[in-house]
């Protein structure tokens, strides 16, 4: 059984789904200097240790991950959907034929899974970076603000494997959560690919920004009470295993 056939999806739902994975990448990087200050800026204000008495650093952490998710996404929306109009209304205003709608009817449920594959992406990523900005005393300094280019690589994977989204590692990539944001849409877009492979991959990616999101909540409630030395990788894996 195949849940979708790479030659059979039409050009203009190719174009849609990429971007879909644009839209959720300009996300990502726009939101993560965001996530950096908002957090980073909170732990040097030594109002803190106040906010902590009164709420649960989980509910704390899943406030920003999703608030300042949802602030870059409305951001993305206004970015993206500015330049739409444009390529709309200019022309029509200039007496030109405006910009084509893809007419991609038949492929909204393929559109709709990149979209989800897309969303739980962004999530994860942006617990990782939450968990990583909560460990930081000052961005400006810190050398782990070039962690913030870490999701880069795994997605920056899919393109060189466009062309063998057949292959072994190609497959196992698109399981893998890290990975899976870019490799999974690129295998539906490019070949046939099992209906199991794309619920596995989904659950997987699901499961990991769960996870992510919970050893962020973790790392925060100790992390940020801590003031002038940034603590080693083996003290921050110790809080996410006892926390």
């Amino acid at each position: 059984t195949v849940t979708a056939s790479g030659a059979q999806v039409s050009r203009e739902a190719r174009l849609a789904a990429v971007a879909i994975l644009a839209f959720g990448l300009t996300v990502l990087f726009t939101g993560f200097a965001t996530l950096f200050t908002g957090i980073t800026g909170e732990k040097q204000q030594r109002i803190t240790e106040q906010m902590i008495a009164m709420v649960s650093p989980q509910t704390w952490m899943d406030g920003k991950i999703l608030g300042l998710a949802a602030a870059a996404t409305v951001g993305g929306v206004i970015f993206y959907g500015g330049g739409f109009l444009v390529l709309r209304v200019l022309p029509q205003v200039a007496g030109a034929e405006p910009m084509p709608l893809p007419a991609v009817t038949s492929e909204y449920g393929l559109l709709l899974l990149v979209a989800l594959i897309t969303a739980l992406g962004v999530l994860m990523w942006f617990s990782f970076m939450a968990a990583v900005a909560a460990t930081i005393d000052d961005p400006n300094s810190s050398s782990r603000s070039i962690l913030l280019f870490v999701p880069m690589l795994p997605i920056g994977l899919a393109f060189p494997l466009l062309p063998k989204a057949d292959s072994v590692l190609a497959q196992g990539l698109a399981l893998f959560p890290l990975t899976s944001m870019g490799l999974l849409p690129a295998r539906l877009l490019t070949t046939e690919v099992p209906w199991w492979e794309v619920t596995a991959g989904v659950a997987l990616l699901a499961g990991s920004a769960w996870l992510f999101r919970r050893l962020a909540g973790k790392i925060f409630a100790t992390a940020m009470l801590l003031y002038g030395k940034e603590p080693s990788f083996a003290e921050v894996v110790r809080w996410a295993r006892e926390g």
